[in-house]
């Protein structure tokens, strides 16, 4: 009974010591075992990240480095301006005598205005001519002297000293006729100023002064305005600036005239920048819509069609690596295709592309789906490749 109990107990032991031998040859490791791809891939984590060999390619879409003119449009809020505009100012005082103009009145050039009273200036003027005759008369007078004084010396009847008096006396005659003209010139150019006419031929926008006020030199009296064309100026940015050029045409579009879009011609761009930053565009609209005014708003598209091609990718191509810009470039190694991670060095851009100015050749294929989960290496199968 005892030794059947024994035996019972040492058999029980036993297959507690073979089950505890198999859970830990389940568990354990053994020694020297090599960690998993995927546990070296998550190691090294993104650049840099190698495909082990018996890794399945992943699937990537792929574009070719292409130069091309980049879309560099831009818009730039303008202003638009008559193309001549005057505010016309009394030059002389006295009373307005006669209003020619109404506001919206389309006048020549030389057209009258304003009338203000010219009687007194106009006596003025007479004066003057009366004093320009005298002034004439003492001239020919000073000069017959002059004459006969030289004809009295060449005789010896008369001295040196009495030939210079009547030289003196002559150049002091001639310069009172001089002055006597400028009088006149003044008096009648007076006379002319009381009658306000158009510089230029245009509409008028406003008159200031009505009949019976008197006005004194300066005062406002009207303005003309010529819109047969119109400026348009915008300011825009020095890089903008840099590939402007005169004559380039350029579309306007203003929403208070129900986003009408409008081509002008760009006139001029400044050298000296504005207190702002900008540099002054000026820009020339010939035979403009009648509904423009002085003073609108409107929106300038500046095209970048001027603008010279470059190496380009897709800007979804781009992926940004320890604060460094790359792109992965498919490359064909031993019937493979493999991407490696290269930096590339980047420009100006538009909406669908941007540019590369170092690190990447014309023709090269560049990942442009597909790079989530690529590191330098990596092997890939193109879906398709463009020609």
């Amino acid at each position: 009974m005892t030794n059947h109990s024994s035996d019972r107990c040492r058999r029980f032991a036993l297959a507690l010591l073979v089950a505890a031998a198999s859970a830990a040859a389940g568990c354990g490791t053994p020694s020297g075992a090599e960690p998993s791809v995927a546990a070296q891939d998550d190691a090294a984590g993104g650049e840099g990240r190698a495909a082990g060999p018996s890794a399945a390619p992943l699937r990537v879409r792929v574009e070719r480095a292409r130069r091309r003119v980049l879309a560099t449009d831009s818009a730039v809020p303008a202003v638009v301006s008559a193309f001549q505009r005057a505010e016309l100012a009394a030059e002389v005082s006295g009373r307005v005598v006669a209003r020619l103009v109404e506001a919206g009145d389309r006048v020549g050039e030389g057209d009258p205005l304003i009338r203000i009273d010219d009687t007194r200036l106009k006596l003025a003027a007479k004066e003057a001519r009366h004093g320009l005759d005298l002034a004439v008369a003492e001239s020919s007078e000073a000069l017959r002297q002059l004459k006969r004084a030289q004809q009295l010396r060449k005789e010896k009847l008369i001295s040196e000293s009495e030939l210079d008096e009547r030289q003196t006396a002559f150049e002091r005659a001639r310069a009172n006729r001089s002055r006597a003209e400028v009088v006149l010139a003044q008096a009648d150019r007076a006379v002319a100023d009381a009658t306000v006419r158009a510089p230029f031929a245009g509409i008028v926008e406003s008159v200031d002064v009505d009949v019976g006020e008197y006005l004194q030199p300066g005062a406002p009296v009207a303005m003309v305005v010529d819109f047969s064309r119109a400026r348009i100026f915008a300011g825009v940015t020095a890089a903008e600036a840099a590939r402007l050029s005169a004559g380039m045409r350029v579309e306007v579009s203003f929403d208070d005239l129900g986003g009408a879009v409008i081509e002008a011609t760009l006139r001029s761009v400044g050298r000296v920048a504005d207190r702002d930053g900008t540099y002054r565009a000026e820009l020339w609209l010939e035979s403009p819509d009648p509904r423009l005014r002085d003073g609108m708003v409107g929106e300038v598209r500046f095209s970048g069609s001027g603008a010279a091609p470059v190496i380009t990718v897709g800007r979804s191509a781009l992926v940004r690596r320890d604060g460094k810009m790359m792109v992965f470039v498919v490359t064909d190694e031993e019937g493979k295709s493999i991407v490696r991670a290269r930096r590339v060095e980047t420009g100006r851009s538009d909406a669908a592309h941007i540019a590369i100015v170092g690190g990447l050749d014309e023709g090269e294929l560049v990942v442009v789906d597909g790079l989530f989960a690529l590191g330098d290496g990596s092997a890939v199968a193109v879906e398709s490749r463009p020609e």
